[in-house]
């Protein structure tokens, strides 16, 4: 059964006809009230359309017709309002590029929309090249100022503007002119005169919030106060500015109000492009004057906006309110069906205002713009958000399907944690992202503007699962931003990791020498021995400092997952059983430091693990040694089909800044010399299979240098493909590949590929680490020629082959034979033939 929710405001939506039209007949309605005004300049309805008709001729006698493209990159003043409405005229589509961007994202999407011409200025048209047609350099005054004869028809394009691309490159979003018109039908019927008289456009042209500002006055009698981003209203010049209705993102409107900058005669504020949180529509509705607040919600494909919600101070969180008048929204399950109201499902949303599609994306606009199922012949846009439908008929937004993340085998919603970030007092702006930890491992980080406050992770931990509770909080004084005023994730720093020296993952001596940790505990403390060895642990694991005995666990950025390594290192350790229970029930280094002294005089000693033939901390190089029962199974599956890539695992890490490729190389290869499991091999012999440990680290480090256009997350993806669909010969190695990717920009990534029969995701974050620290090293080093190397904790750890001969005496013992027995004896009746399925004919694992 179909259930689409319905808009709450009535009336037929405007469609059928072209923006510049809607302006045109303004202009007879009103030919001498100001339309435009940048500082202490304006332009009349009048002298506006007398100003674009004679540009839209310059374009027409330059070639420009009907559904050409036509760039616009100008500075923020009447120039750029004149240019957009010209390109109109000329019945063509603006391509809006933001003089502020990078030059080379503004080069893909003049490139990309197919722009016939750029209008700009002298200073910025060798960006162009003869495509450019700067206004200060042309005969625009000279020519006439009434209308010119175009062809302008409500199906065709009104503008191209860009959104991020899943595949690193923007697209272009292509609206037609009664896609736009329907959004200034709902203009009329949401605002009045005096809030549409001097709507603030601060938003960039790229952006298409500027959409509403720019033509959503201009249909209606209202004047565009054009400024240079919406932080200028803080300048002491912006104080007497006729803004009635201020229309930016959440964050930027936090910033206002802490600037004390909104000015004095805004009645309506309206906020979209990011979630509004309970605290900040409080402090909007609290601002003297403001009569009105609108939470409005839409993507670029669905004309700006496609939801909208009054807002009030009764402190719940904000819908997004209810469909415009000309648009549809489903709630739908992943298999299409209608979710019953209350319950989380995707916004699909359908009607006038969807876009034709992506420019020259054929593929991408159909995976996005599906048949409506509930109207014959139409279509509607999947959105990717998640969201409820309230028992007030209203949308509630959850957050992005795509913005979920899986940290220690939990989904964790990333807008979840932002909004419970934002909820704490005296927080402004707040945001969660997942950085790369000390140990190369994922953790997640909140970021936090506002009241600094050192209690976070305790009243976060009253109110999200402890998966959700960010591993470090970094408190900024302001959040970064896009120049279309959203969080600028890549711009938000990263933690100050601190990372300790730390034995490798099969150093099972490595927990007692935490006894090194002198500054965890007072000397003199009776508990002080064990508090140095959890501090020690803690900061081995965690790949932080531990500093003083109430240091918490979980403070410090431990997990349910985090706290078993712990708790097995200091089992080892200590020979005392410490369950990771322990961890959760004595969080801190003094409460669990005691739990352990009180446990060592009754708690059974666990036997130490047993000592491996070889020397402890020496590898084992000389001889065949035999495969431990792990690596027999998965040396066996490779006898099956040799060709096989299932069991080849990876693991990417993200690189800060230029990479110096010589330092890195020389640091892979000392990290692969001090692992001997990197360096082992796995050849047959006449009993057998046998593992061997090669002297020489066979590691190489390939550079796969960029390609022209390709954005680095796709250059990964096909390297990844690459690398991890060849196989790897366990009988000759190298069981570990290293590949350096770089995009053009230039930015670095290291891709790791290894066998697992020599790694894991737990052997590959210590790996990183290592690499890190021994990457410093190494550069360091470079600089200072005269002194010696920095230290690193080079000494070797046991192999693989050290825990198989382990293995193999303890299972020729008692406790062995005995467990074994257990097996056998557990499996009698069972089948005696096992039929074995060719692998490739099954699913990997």
């Amino acid at each position: 059964m179909r259930r689409a929710i319905a808009p709450r405001i009535s009336g037929a939506p405007l469609t059928g006809t072209c923006l510049h039209h809607l302006i045109e007949a303004q202009v007879e309605r009103t030919p001498d009230a100001e339309a435009v005004r940048v500082g202490d300049r304006g332009l009349t309805y009048r002298q506006l359309d007398e100003a674009a008709n004679r540009l839209t001729r310059v374009l027409l006698a330059h070639g420009v017709t009907g559904q050409h493209r036509v760039g616009v990159c100008l500075p923020r003043d009447v120039d750029l309002v004149v240019a957009l409405l010209a390109v109109l005229k000329a019945g063509a589509a603006y391509v809006p590029l933001d003089p502020a961007y990078p030059p080379a994202r503004v080069a893909f999407m003049t490139e990309d929309s197919g722009a016939r011409v750029v209008l700009t200025r002298t200073g910025l048209a060798d960006r162009f090249g003869p495509a450019a047609l700067p206004l200060d350099a042309l005969d625009v005054a000279g020519q006439p100022a009434d209308r010119p004869e175009a062809d302008a028809d409500a199906a065709g394009l009104a503008y191209v503007i860009y959104t991020s691309g899943s595949t690193g490159q923007p697209k272009g979003v292509a609206i037609e002119h009664r896609s736009a018109s329907v959004l200034m039908g709902w203009t009329r019927s949401a605002f009045s005169a005096q809030e549409l008289s001097g709507v603030l456009a601060a938003t960039s042209v790229c952006f298409d919030l500027s959409v509403f500002e720019i033509f959503g006055p201009l249909c209606w009698g209202g004047r565009v106060v054009l400024v240079d981003n919406v932080l200028t209203l803080a300048d002491p010049d912006a104080a007497g500015l006729p803004v009635t209705l201020v229309n930016t993102v959440p964050s930027a409107m936090s910033e206002l109000l802490a600037a004390d900058a909104l000015p004095a005669g805004v009645r309506t504020v309206c906020l979209a492009g990011e979630p509004l949180t309970a605290a900040l529509a409080a402090r909007v509705l609290a601002r003297p004057g403001v009569r009105r607040l609108l939470n409005l919600y839409g993507p670029s494909e669905d004309t700006t906006y496609s939801t909208c919600a009054e807002i009030t101070a009764d402190g719940g969180v904000p819908p997004i309110g209810r469909p415009l008048p000309h648009t549809r929204a489903y709630v739908l399950a992943a298999d299409g069906v209608p979710v019953p109201p209350g319950a989380a499902g995707e916004l699909y949303l359908a009607g006038a205002g969807l876009a034709r599609g992506y420019l020259d994306r054929p593929e991408e606009t159909d995976a996005r713009f599906l048949r409506d199922p509930f109207r014959p012949g139409e279509r509607m846009y999947r959105t990717g958000d998640r969201v409820r439908l309230r028992p007030d008929g209203q949308l509630e937004f959850l957050g992005r399907l795509d913005d979920q993340v899986k940290l220690r085998g939990y989904r964790i919603e990333l807008g979840e944690v932002a909004a419970a970030l934002a909820d704490l007092p005296g927080v402004r702006e707040a945001a969660a992202v997942v950085r790369t930890g000390p140990s190369g491992d994922p953790r997640l980080v909140g970021y936090l503007v506002g009241a600094r406050r050192d209690d976070v992770p305790a009243r976060l931990r009253e109110r999200l699962p402890a998966p959700l509770v960010p591993a470090a909080v970094v408190w900024l004084d302001r959040m970064p931003t896009t120049p279309s005023g959203k969080v600028d994730r890549a711009a938000l720093p990263a933690p100050r990791w601190e990372a300790a020296d730390a034995p490798g993952p099969a150093d099972a001596t490595g927990a007692a020498d935490a006894q090194r940790d002198a500054g965890a505990a007072d000397a003199g403390h009776p508990a002080a021995g064990p508090a140095r060895q959890v501090a020690a642990v803690w900061r081995d694991v965690l790949g932080v400092p531990v500093a003083g005995p109430e240091a918490d666990f979980f403070d410090l950025g431990g997990d349910s997952l985090l706290a078993l390594r712990c708790a097995a290192r200091l089992t080892a350790a200590t020979g005392v059983p410490v369950p990771p229970a322990a961890l959760f029930d004595h969080p801190t280094v003094a409460a669990l430091a005691a739990h352990l002294q009180a446990a060592v005089a009754g708690a059974p000693q666990v036997p130490a693990a047993p000592t491996p033939p070889a020397t402890a901390g020496t590898p084992v190089t000389d001889g065949p040694a035999p495969l431990s029962a792990a690596q027999r199974r998965l040396w066996f599956l490779h006898q099956l089909d040799p060709t096989d890539t299932s069991y080849l695992v990876s693991y990417l890490v993200e690189l800060d800044g230029i990479v110096d490729r010589a330092a890195l190389a020389r640091a892979l290869r000392r990290v692969v010399a001090r692992h001997p499991a990197l360096r082992t091999v796995f050849p047959s012999s006449d009993a057998g299979p046998v593992q061997r440990v090669h002297d020489d680290p066979q590691v190489e480090l390939v550079l796969e240098r960029s390609v022209p256009g390709v954005p680095l997350a796709e250059r990964v993806a096909r390297v990844a493909a690459a690398s991890a669909g060849t196989p790897m010969d366990l009988a000759a190695g190298p069981l570990l590949r290293a590949h350096l990717v770089a995009d053009d920009r230039p930015r670095f990534a290291l891709l790791l590929v290894a066998h697992h029969i020599v790694c894991d995701d737990w052997s590959f974050s210590v790996l990183v680490r290592d690499l890190g620290r021994c990457y410093d090293s190494e550069r360091e080093a470079a600089v200072r020629v005269t002194r010696p190397r920095p230290p690193w904790p080079a000494r070797p750890v046991p192999g693989p082959a050290a825990f198989a001969l382990a293995q193999r005496d303890w299972l020729a013992g008692p406790a062995g034979r005995r467990g074994l027995d257990e097996v056998v004896a557990g499996l009698r009746g069972a089948p005696t033939l096992l039929g074995l399925t060719p692998p490739s004919t099954v699913p990997g694992p």
